[in-house]
């Protein structure tokens, strides 16, 4: 409450700085989740984890937290798992999840929520599609995605380069009948200024 000599300016105030805080209740930040027992750990972090890794699992009451897939091992093992199922479906990334639980050492393999596995591998199948992309195109590959990405103005076209030059060479054909180009003839054809301007004077 605010008093100010003696009076409760605020009566109907209540200072939320005043009441104790719950003890091991997070507000705000990591804290601890709904977690399946089938994907993760629940308990003490595990004693291979250090500095924020650690401060992961204390948030969160798991032996390790769940991590999307960074490690090589972890890749390995992703796809060692899609050589058996090339078209993975719900049941099968909740298999991958339990199967990553099981092998997690909290040092280089994590345990994973199957949304994790499924974004990570909507993810790969872009690169793979890429991959194949760039082995069936037998020119160089990153020089004719360079020439596509290159602006408009430094472009050439053609069709117009041409279409410029044959203009240029009908200008400087000779007429037959007149025995002159086009351009001396268009010349030779303008009419006198009808206004012509006095010469200039000079200042005395």
């Amino acid at each position: 409450m605010l008093h100010l000599f003696g009076y409760d300016v605020f009566p109907q105030h209540v200072n939320q700085a005043l009441f104790d805080p719950i003890a091991g209740f997070v507000a705000v930040g990591v804290g601890p989740l709904n977690y399946d027992s089938k994907f993760v750990e629940i308990g003490p972090p595990d004693p291979n984890l250090k500095g924020d890794m650690l401060f992961l699992a204390l948030r969160m009451k798991l032996r390790g937290p769940p991590l999307h897939i960074a490690h090589p091992r972890e890749m390995h093992l992703f796809n060692e798992f899609l050589k058996e199922h090339p078209r993975p479906s719900a049941k099968g990334w909740e298999d991958l999840a339990k199967l990553f639980k099981e092998k997690s050492d909290y040092l280089t393999i994590f345990p994973k929520l199957p949304s994790m596995l499924s974004n990570y591998y909507n993810k790969w199948k872009v690169i793979q599609e890429l991959v194949m992309i760039k082995d069936s195109v037998k020119t160089d590959y990153y020089g004719l995605l360079k020439k596509f990405g290159q602006p408009s103005g430094e472009s050439k076209n053609s069709a117009a380069e041409f279409q410029k030059n044959a203009s240029d060479r009908q200008l400087l054909e000779p007429i037959d009948d007149l025995g002159e180009t086009v351009a001396q003839a268009a010349i030779a054809t303008v009419p006198p200024n009808p206004m012509p301007l006095p010469p200039l004077v000079a200042p005395a």
